[in-house]
């Protein structure tokens, strides 16, 4: 793994990641202390309303950040060679297989940050906004055995969410059709 991509430059990717993660207990906190006393749970078109707008933030949260990230990378045009695959044996005469490969690494690391921007910030968002249901639903005197659901669910979209160098170097690989040099 190279440090320049993990420690600099995915900093403030963790600092946000963990800020926004955080902020789930909080919701949790709010929704049992200051929400009006939750009522017999019947279930309304409304908690259905709610219930639609996390599952089609959940799935947006994947399917938005992906295509954008996709698109962007492809976009960059990273430089890509072809070498020889030096994980393969060769046989006698064989010509060694050969392989894509990032050409050079330094500028892919400088140029996919900014390009991973926007992407984690909208999954975040998406993945955050069905805690937020949740909390409406608490609000609005829903029993917690109906909105606590939609914080576990936030919790686990924001947890798959967290910024892995891998996760990047993956996401370049599939979209150049090439390895990341080791």
């Amino acid at each position: 793994m190279c440090s320049k991509l993990a420690s600099v430059n995915l900093r403030t990717f963790w600092i946000i990641w963990a800020a926004l993660l955080g902020s789930l207990p909080i919701y949790g906190v709010v929704a049992f202390t200051a929400a009006p006393p939750s009522g017999e749970g019947n279930l309304s078109p409304f908690f259905f309303a709610l219930l639609a707008a996390a599952m089609g933030s959940t799935v947006m949260s994947f399917v938005l950040p992906a295509v954008m990230r996709r698109r962007s990378l492809k976009e960059a045009n990273f430089e890509v060679e072809e070498v020889e695959d030096r994980t393969k044996e060769v046989m006698f005469r064989d010509m060694p297989p050969r392989i894509r490969q990032l050409a050079n690494v330094e500028d892919v690391q400088r140029r996919v940050i900014p390009l991973w921007w926007t992407p984690f910030i909208l999954e975040l968002a998406l993945s955050e906004s069905v805690a937020i249901y949740g909390l409406v639903l608490a609000f609005v005197g829903f029993p917690a055995p109906l909105w606590i659901p939609f914080s576990i669910l936030a919790a686990i979209l924001m947890l798959m969410r967290m910024p892995l160098e891998g996760r990047i170097r993956r996401a370049v690989e599939r979209a150049t059709d090439a390895r990341w040099p080791s």
